[in-house]
């Protein structure tokens, strides 16, 4: 077909086109698969059996919604991402004090807990501006938010309306040994700036890892959050028809009922009674019992 500027048809299709191929293009280069390990980010969800499905890798993770491809919603994360280095500098002219990320990371890491299957990473480390007398270090958090969840954490802030980052923090905090926080976060409507300064709660974050380290030993999934999969909870989570409708899991050995996460990272087969090489992982194999 030869493009004609002049027909109609000819450039709404140019133009879904172009868009489906943004989305193509958004998924190929900001989706990175399964997580190795338990995100401590989302340690503080209120559904243990959610995180049990997405550590046992029973789908693949999809972040779209209701009113947003999954293209769009990575490239929204992604546009988050891209914010921190500018905030870090504006705080660097304001006399905030970074350390370094260690050599050979992109990003400060938390000690991977729980045999090594829960995990994070920070988004600065450092210390307050000099005229505030404060030697403590500090843990940065830099957020990204829309118009309406911005309003909504400005009214309740960070520990009511943002359970996951709070707890987040907290576990970033005990590991680091650092008992403050400053939270920030940007309106991607308006560019105004919300800022809160935080005690980090460490029996906060040791009832987290306790709470990992219960998702992590278990063999069968933890209680449903709700019965109905149209609970406000459950009606647009990813794991819905596997919960709710016993779809069928992926293939993996993770999603198999004859693997156990052990030490170092690891995942064992019962019936080989070996760990399985980290490549195999993904694969599984005929056996493969979906949990």
């Amino acid at each position: 077909m030869k493009f004609d500027p002049s027909n109609k048809n000819d450039v709404d299709l140019l133009v879904d086109t172009i868009d489906a191929h943004i989305e193509d293009a958004s998924i190929e280069m900001f989706e990175d698969g399964h997580r190795d390990h338990l995100g401590a980010s989302l340690i503080g969800d209120s559904c243990s059996r959610k995180l049990w499905y997405l550590f046992r890798w029973v789908k693949p993770a999809k972040f779209e919604s209701a009113t947003r491809t999954q293209g769009q919603v990575l490239r929204l994360f992604n546009r988050g991402h891209r914010e921190e280095p500018a905030i870090i500098k504006l705080l660097e002219k304001s006399g905030h004090r970074f350390l370094p990320v260690p050599e050979g990371q992109d990003q400060h890491r938390i000690t991977l807990k729980c045999n090594g299957h829960l995990g994070g990473s920070l988004d600065a480390v450092g210390y307050l501006p000099e005229i505030f007398n404060f030697d403590d270090q500090v843990l940065y958090e830099f957020k990204t938010a829309g118009e309406t969840q911005f309003r909504r954490l400005k009214k309740a802030g960070v520990k009511a309306d943002k359970p996951l980052h709070w707890a987040q923090m907290c576990v970033y905090g005990k590991d680091k040994g650092i008992h403050h926080g400053l939270y920030l976060c940007v309106n991607k409507n308006t560019d105004e700036i919300y800022i809160e300064f935080l005690v980090l709660d460490w029996n906060l974050a040791e009832t987290m890892e306790m709470k990992a380290e219960a998702i992590i030993e278990a063999d069968e999934a933890p209680a449903k959050i709700a019965m109905s999969a149209s609970h406000f909870v459950c009606k647009w989570c990813n794991f819905k028809d596997v919960c709710h409708y016993d779809e069928p899991v992926d293939v993996n050995c993770r999603s198999c009922k004859h693997s156990k996460a052990v030490e170092n990272s690891q995942w064992k087969c019962k019936l080989a009674d070996q760990v399985i090489p980290k490549d195999v992982v993904k694969l599984g194999c005929e056996l493969h019992e979906g949990i």
